[in-house]
């Protein structure tokens, strides 16, 4: 999360002339964004103890389409008032999903918003592959393969060791291992 709220300061960084960016200018942009990010985070938390179960409950009285839009179009607008204010449009979405999961209709939101979340989530990987060129692939196999591999053992040993700590037998703890251990698409992206 802290990553993505960070993005544009990182961005804005990396655009600028690496000489001509101080370490005292880095800090205060940094010092700006976690200041900004707090008060955001504040006011989520404000927002999802007084005003999102109201919210919410005044919007199941409409369809289920119209539900479905106004959460969508809420989460959007919170995007895009972060991004306004510094911070990433995918922290703003996290916040816009977690005031809204704050409330006791959250099965219910969650139930509206899934389908939309799986086409967002298809396009995103998508444009991600669409991103890598094919020859630096061709180029870099034997290193990004080698790469997954050893992501996806530690991976495995990792979780089966969680998973045998808690009492299951040695089959159980592999099973849920490999199961577990593949690479995600944020982590792949980040």
């Amino acid at each position: 999360g802290l990553i993505f709220a960070f993005m544009p300061v990182l961005a804005s960084v990396g655009q600028r002339d690496e000489a001509s960016v101080t370490l005292v200018e880095v800090l205060i942009i940094a010092g700006r964004v976690l200041g900004t990010l707090t008060l955001g985070i504040i006011a989520t938390i404000l927002f999802a103890a007084l005003l999102a179960p109201w919210f919410v409950r005044y919007l199941l009285r409409f369809s289920a389409e119209t539900f479905q839009l106004s959460v969508l179009g809420f989460s959007l607008a919170i995007a895009l008032l972060t991004t306004k204010l510094g911070i990433s449009a995918e922290f703003g979405s996290f916040m816009a999903g977690a005031a809204l999961s704050a409330t006791e209709f959250q099965e219910s939101t969650l139930s509206a918003v899934e389908p939309t979340a799986h086409l967002f989530l298809a396009l995103f990987v998508a444009s991600t592959g669409l991103t890598i060129p094919p020859a630096f692939l061709s180029e870099h196999i034997l290193v990004l393969a080698s790469g997954v591999a050893l992501i996806i053992a530690a991976k495995t040993l990792l979780i089966s060791c969680v998973v045998l700590i808690f009492g299951f037998p040695p089959q159980t703890a592999l099973g849920v291992g490999i199961n577990l251990a593949q690479v995600g698409e944020i982590g792949f992206v980040l």
